[in-house]
């Protein structure tokens, strides 16, 4: 009886598994013939740059063959797209670039026979944001506002104004929360908060990363009370 048990239990766990990897849409990854490699120039890649992949394909037949460079963006999962392609030189070598606007999987595709495929290669997407104070030389106890841009919009989500430490750590001293601004009708989102200054001191605004984006941080500014 307990065999039986055990087994019914193991079954049981076997028919969860797919689910739970269904439902947290994983990144599919398939993995590559070996014989095509792709490379990203960078990784991650800040958002509105582009990223260029440069590979070789290998074996007889590689010369001015086509080469499809697809796609799966976050949140992943519904299977490879193609984007654009290019063809490969007399030495099997190719260049194609993309222009992703959040994190993406990559993989090329070489017209032979059979198909050659690369692994792979998840690009992240850095999200832009700026940081602008009203005052660097405050009077003190005098209010001093923080105020910037994150590209693409996150509205409702938070970033963090920080503060150095005198061991060089950073402490969180506002979280304002991301909005949409009236200036512009689609664009990035926007933030401000102002802080009582009371002494000198060096700030940093960041945004932490997302499934969807990679996390960015602006130039640290020193305010020097007067």
């Amino acid at each position: 009886m307990r065999t039986l048990t055990a087994v019914a239990a193991a079954a049981a766990l076997a028919l969860t598994l797919p689910l739970a990897a269904t439902s947290a849409k994983k990144p599919v990854k398939q993995p590559g013939t070996g014989n095509l490699s792709i490379k990203p120039s960078v990784n991650p890649v800040l958002f509105g740059r582009f990223v260029t992949f440069t590979g070789r394909l290998t074996g007889g037949d590689k010369a001015n063959k086509v080469i499809e460079l697809q796609h799966d963006p976050y949140p992943y999962g519904t299977g490879y797209d193609g984007l654009t392609t290019t063809r490969t030189n007399s030495q099997g070598e190719y260049t194609v670039s993309a222009n992703p606007d959040r994190n993406t999987n990559y993989r090329v595709v070489a017209d032979t026979s059979p198909p050659a495929r690369s692994d792979n290669v998840q690009v992240g997407v850095r999200m832009r944001i700026n940081r602008t104070v009203s005052d660097r030389t405050p009077a003190r106890g005098q209010l001093v506002t923080f105020s910037g841009k994150v590209r693409p919009n996150h509205d409702g989500r938070r970033v963090l104004i920080q503060r150095r430490r005198a061991n060089g750590t950073w402490r969180t001293v506002a979280r304002p929360i991301l909005h949409s601004s009236a200036t512009y009708a689609i664009g990035p989102s926007v933030y401000s908060r102002s802080l009582r200054i009371n002494r000198n001191g060096v700030f940093r605004v960041k945004i932490t990363s997302h499934a969807d984006h990679v996390g960015n941080k602006t130039r640290a500014v020193r305010l020097r009370v007067h």
